[in-house]
């Protein structure tokens, strides 16, 4: 017991210094040997909990997610409109995204990064999926599986160049128009897209 509390207190040592390192210097101008020095562990320590930099850059990456999908579940407690739900999610993405800059060298680096794409496309399409059929909507697991690549895609082109050129625009403004993107991709009506932005706007305000 004790053992495995010593691991998880060294592995999340190993996550919040890569963190702070990434954030300071950015993720490229970070080495492995940089984290080693900082946190003071061996080469081997570290390769006990990652196999490289990118495996570090998706644990700090699930954290984030983490967060955002606990405020989510708090924040629709209750309710049952799924695509309501997944809106909120979305939005609470951009919020998080837009008001803290100063991670946005962690959020530029993973959205360069393969495997932090993979793992999203997987988790988007398990929820997607699930949210999909509780809407009454159905499509093949390859059209899912397509409109979710596509989703992520535009999610991402939307933030990276909101963050990289700050436009003067609120937040509602940028969640809203990815919100009408994602649902436009699994054919929700326009009308129907209009009131849910609505109202996740209430929610998250």
């Amino acid at each position: 017991m004790a053992r495995n509390k010593s691991s998880s207190e060294k592995m999340q040592r190993i996550t919040e210094i890569s963190r702070r390192l990434f954030i300071q210097n950015g993720y490229d101008n970070t080495s492995i040997r940089d984290i080693l020095k900082e946190a003071g562990i061996s080469t081997g320590s570290l390769y006990n909990f990652f196999g490289n930099k990118e495996e570090i850059l998706l644990s700090i990456y699930k954290d984030i997610l983490e967060q955002i999908n606990q405020t989510c579940e708090e924040i629709t407690s209750g309710i049952d409109n799924p695509l309501l739900k997944f809106s909120v999610s979305i939005a609470l993405q951009a919020i998080v995204f837009m008001n803290n800059l100063s991670r946005k060298n962690i959020y530029f680096a993973a959205f360069q990064s393969r495997l932090v794409e993979e793992y999203i496309i997987e988790q988007q399409n398990s929820v997607v999926k699930s949210l999909l059929e509780d809407a009454g909507l159905y499509f093949t697991n390859h059209e899912i599986r397509i409109r979710t690549v596509a989703l992520n895609a535009a999610v991402k082109a939307v933030l990276e160049d909101c963050l990289r050129t700050q436009p003067d625009l609120e937040d509602h403004q940028i969640y809203s128009l990815l919100i009408r993107i994602g649902l436009a991709q699994f054919d929700v009506p326009d009308g129907q897209i209009d009131s849910i932005i609505r109202k996740t706007r209430q929610l998250v305000s």
